[in-house]
């Protein structure tokens, strides 16, 4: 039996690029299905048109963030009567799945090897693919393109949650211990770098799928860049202090400084000398509530290092990964770099 798969789309807005979401996944006819959309403080309110899927509708009164928004449908879900999915897939509300989507990638997520799951994203405006997230010891995390030099590629990768398929009992597991999936106060950005990292520190395992393909439009909530860049650096420092081990930040505190000298006087000189000390000040005054947060997950992180610990499994297997031979591939993949 094909895996009950949960689609959870936060969306604020932007009723159209939602619509052509929902219509690619059904274009998929992919049997299996049900959809939870948050409609996170929309003027006026989502409306929803039939799809041969159910589609569960959650509203807030203000815009809670991509964060917590996917917080509260994996809550309901999780909560529902019933039982939940085999798999939830966190999806922003303006990405395009192919049709054959879930065909090519059911056989990944039958092997139950990866916590984490996701394709290749290519954005509006891109040629190249985005395969993952480069995370770096000074804890920037940058996209990392298929076709980047070389150098960049031997940097650690992460997944983003533009579409990301998460485990049933991966977040079953994240909502017990924790309470939450991503950390509340991240708001929106950087928040999936965050939820990798912690799942790797965990010893969980993720697979990025090079040669599954879906298109995203980037960005389209929140079109303001400064705001972004702000919400982006900001969530990057807050991990440091939220999921990095004590080790780590030892050993590369020298570097996470340096970082820092370094968006001070590229970021002051473009925006002015108040925009990192806004982050700075903002940091300062929520530093208790990360601090708690950071109390909450550091029992739950098995390694103190990420050195030979942070790598996502990149698996190109061509368009073709349905049959037993292809299957058993997949399998001995996962127990290969077990």
């Amino acid at each position: 039996m094909s895996p009950r798969i949960c689609v959870i789309i936060p969306s604020l807005n932007l009723s159209s690029a939602l619509g052509m979401t929902l219509d690619s996944i059904q274009e998929t006819s992919y049997g299996n299905l049900e959809c939870i959309v948050i409609d996170n403080g929309s003027h006026p309110p989502l409306r929803i048109k039939p799809y041969r899927f159910p589609v569960t509708v959650l509203r807030n009164r203000a815009n809670k963030g991509f964060a917590q928004a996917n917080n509260e449908a994996l809550s309901a879900s999780i909560m529902k009567k019933g039982g939940c999915a085999d798999y939830y897939l966190l999806c922003n509300n303006d990405v395009i799945v192919p049709p054959a989507f879930f065909k090519k990638m059911i056989p990944y997520l039958r092997s139950d090897t990866y916590a984490m799951i996701a394709p290749s994203v290519l954005c509006d405006g891109n040629t190249s693919r985005e395969q993952g997230i480069g995370y770096y010891a000074d804890g920037r995390a940058v996209s990392m393109l298929e076709d980047a030099p070389a150098a960049q590629t031997k940097n650690k990768r992460l997944l983003s949650a533009t579409c990301l398929f998460l485990s049933a009992g991966y977040a079953r597991e994240m909502m017990k211990t924790f309470h939450f999936c991503f950390i509340p106060a991240f708001f929106a950005y950087v928040e999936d770098v965050e939820l990798s990292l912690r799942a790797v520190l965990m010893g969980k395992k993720q697979l990025l799928v090079g040669d599954v393909v879906v298109k995203h439009a980037g960005s389209s909530t929140l079109r303001d860049d400064r705001a972004i860049l702000h919400l982006s650096l900001r969530n990057q420092l807050w991990t440091v202090i939220t999921t990095w081990t004590g080790p780590m930040i030892r050993r590369y505190l020298g570097k996470i400084l340096m970082g820092q000298f370094i968006n001070v006087l590229v970021y002051s000189l473009k925006y002015g000398p108040f925009f990192m000390l806004k982050i700075y000040g903002e940091t300062f005054f929520r530093l208790a509530k990360l601090v708690g947060y950071r109390s909450i997950l550091q029992p739950a992180l098995v390694s103190p290092y990420p050195a030979g610990l942070i790598r996502t499994d990149v698996l190109s297997l061509g368009d073709h990964i349905t049959g037993s031979r292809t299957f058993k591939r997949i399998r001995n993949f996962g127990k290969q770099s077990s």
